[in-house]
């Protein structure tokens, strides 16, 4: 029978679980993730508090500080590090999330989710799902400011980060921030943070206004391009977006399209891959993110990318299945690498939401370690780790 925990101590269950999450293959190799619970690790006392940065989080790999900036016109290149000769990391994919920030529908489908996950692992969350979603779930990723976010780059040895907020509201119910003042403050941020934090911009299409939106944003607060999230009811090749897409090809600035599954009450339909076909066709000169793989609907979207050079793709969010299922992500990789090359391939987190699984600094060491052995080469990793994302996003590389 599964066992019942109160929703006040569900962050420990996870926790407690996370090393159950993480079992690689015995013996080493590239199916061997690290586990914590009883395990010691970098930047980690023995009684398992982090020495470093907030709770969950553990210090990255070790290299020297970092002097420069990633972001081409506000500061200098980074250096080389001693860190496995990667001279650049950038996560390619972190939200801002804020108390305000999302409607009560949005909240009570994570709430469902995380029922899933846990009763999957054996466990349950008692409660229903909108107590679940804006008691734990809420308070493992409410980041005013965007300190969490600073702070998962000081421990994980992050050079910069590309930031975005979340526009639902059209098929949620409106948030009580504003999307457009949850975008000033991730701008608010980058201009805090000059070089190390690259915000982009995001709007639902249908909104009254949405181009001349993210033109202010863009020329007036230094967003480096367009986030669209199609789950919340529109196709990305609606002719609503169709004005936003040739703004950002007149500026060469890069559009991240949100693909694959998501919790309820957004619907995955609308960003399956084949829906980006259109809009690479149409924008050649467009360079356009697919997020996250499109998870499940991977192949699909590398059958796509194959013929159009202009469809890149991150692979944030992949923590889960990984920490279960290492070699499966790492085959995936190697064929979307072997086919289109590494420099279209983005790692990023997908923070802060996953970080309660796996905190970003045990992502980024856990997933070069298995790579390497996995036979991905130090050019290809240095792809896949920052230079794919500093050359998309505008971000400067090391001569």
């Amino acid at each position: 029978m599964a066992r019942r925990v109160a929703p006040a101590a569900a962050e420990a269950v996870q926790r407690r679980d996370r090393g159950r999450w993480r079992r690689g293959a015995p013996g080493g190799g590239p199916g061997e993730v690290e586990r914590r619970g009883g395990v010691t690790t970098a930047g980690e006392d023995s009684s398992g508090a982090s020495a470093t940065g907030p709770e969950n989080s553990v210090a990255g790999p070790p290299r020297p500080r970092r002097t420069g900036s990633p972001v081409a016109d506000n500061g200098p290149a980074t250096q080389p590090t001693a860190c496995g000769g990667l001279a650049v990391i950038i996560d390619a994919h972190y939200h801002l999330v804020e108390d305000g920030f999302f409607h009560d529908a949005w909240w009570e489908g994570i709430g469902r989710t995380y029922q899933g996950i846990m009763r999957a692992g054996g466990s349950e969350l008692p409660g229903q799902p909108l107590e679940i979603g804006k008691g734990v779930a809420a308070a493992s990723v409410y980041d005013p400011g965007g300190a969490r976010m600073l702070a998962d780059m000081e421990a994980a040895g992050i050079d910069g980060t590309v930031f975005l907020a979340l526009d639902y509201g059209l098929r949620t119910g409106e948030s009580a921030v504003p999307v457009i003042e949850q975008n000033r403050r991730v701008a608010d941020v980058a201009r805090a943070n000059p070089g190390r934090v690259i915000p982009l911009f995001t709007i639902d299409p249908r909104r009254d206004g949405a181009l001349d939106a993210f033109r202010q944003a863009v020329e007036d607060w230094g967003m480096k391009g367009l986030k669209l999230h199609c789950s919340a009811g529109f196709f990305p090749h609606d002719e609503v977006c169709h004005p936003l897409y040739a703004y950002c090809q007149e500026r060469g600035l890069p559009v991240l399209l949100h693909t694959g599954n998501q919790p309820s009450p957004m619907k995955a339909r609308y960003t399956m891959p084949e829906h980006v076909d259109d809009v690479a066709a149409d924008y050649g000169d467009l360079t356009i993110v697919c997020a996250h793989l499109a998870f499940a609907w991977h192949p699909q979207l590398l059958s796509l990318a194959a013929v159009k050079p202009n469809i890149y793709m991150d692979f944030s969010g992949w923590q889960p299945s990984f920490s279960r299922h290492p070699e499966e992500l790492l085959a995936i990789l190697r064929r979307i690498v072997d086919e289109i090359g590494a420099h279209r391939v983005l790692w990023g987190s997908d923070g802060p939401y996953l970080n309660v699984l796996m905190p970003v600094a045990e992502w980024r060491r856990n997933f070069e370690r298995a790579a390497r052995a996995r036979g991905f080469s130090e050019a290809e990793l240095g792809q896949l780790m920052g230079d794919a994302a500093a050359a998309v996003y505008g971000a400067a590389r090391p001569a």
